[in-house]
């Protein structure tokens, strides 16, 4: 009887383990799985460079790589400057590719200006060439372009012009890295840049995103916080989608 209860509980849990791992992969909406808890930074660089070395082995394998940041946050863009400057010579971008919503960029050498706005059917026959190719390609635009979280955005329109109307996971594929920023307490959820509205205020559709944010937000209010760092996590919440948030220098 031992024996039985031991062979049950063995095999229920590799079925809870192999669900969460399809679930993952072929695109369902699991929970969000920590890949880096909050910790402390000693910069936005620092933030950037460990993503890297925790993704390493899944940004080698991808030729293209989505970058989300918020436009006016200087910050988001050292945190992809020291994302960038840390890859290995084999896995560095042949080009870098922005978005022109997001106006001037200093922080690192910039390519190519695009719109995904203006000409998102042009710019998706791009991609689907950049997918077959061995050329590595990476592209910066607002996070509410590319997360799957908030509706009918680029990503959305990707997705269908790929993969059409079936689940299977084809050989051509990419990571999406959605980036924000988050509340230490409770006086700065009103900073948070997604509400989590309910129906029928959620407007824009981004409120499963400001959601999550603000449950992540809340779990890491009584973390310990320490002074001249800068607080961030990175979580990974869908089929090769990530979320980075990230927090101010703490005084």
């Amino acid at each position: 009887m031992k024996n039985s209860k031991w062979i049950y509980y063995l095999v229920a849990g590799l079925v809870i383990v192999s669900g969460i791992t399809l679930a993952v992969y072929f695109g369902a909406k699991p929970k969000s799985l920590p890949k880096i808890s909050f910790s402390h930074f000693e910069s936005p660089e620092d933030f950037g460079n460990n993503i890297y070395k925790r993704l390493r082995l899944e940004i080698g394998s991808h030729n293209l790589v989505f970058l989300g940041v918020e436009a006016p946050q200087r910050d988001h863009y050292l945190i992809w400057k020291g994302f960038l400057q840390s890859n290995a010579t084999e896995h560095k971008f042949d080009t870098v590719i922005a978005d022109k919503s997001l106006g001037e960029i200093t922080e690192f050498p910039i390519d190519e200006f695009i719109s995904l706005q203006e000409n998102p059917q042009e710019i998706i026959e791009g991609i689907k060439k950049i997918l077959t190719s061995t050329k590595r390609v990476v592209i910066i635009a607002p996070t509410s372009f590319f997360t799957y979280m908030i509706r009918n955005n680029f990503q959305t329109m990707l997705r269908d012009a790929v993969y059409g109307n079936t689940e299977k996971v084809y050989d051509v594929s990419w990571l999406s890295f959605s980036l924000s920023s988050f509340a230490n307490n409770k006086d700065e959820e009103q900073n948070i840049p997604f509400p989590c509205n309910t129906t029928p205020h959620d407007v824009d559709g981004s409120s499963e995103l400001g959601c999550l944010i603000l449950t992540k937000s809340k779990t890491n209010y009584r973390k310990k916080r320490i002074p001249g760092k800068h607080p961030g996590m990175l979580d990974q919440i869908g089929t090769k989608e990530y979320l980075a948030l990230f927090s101010k220098k703490n005084p």
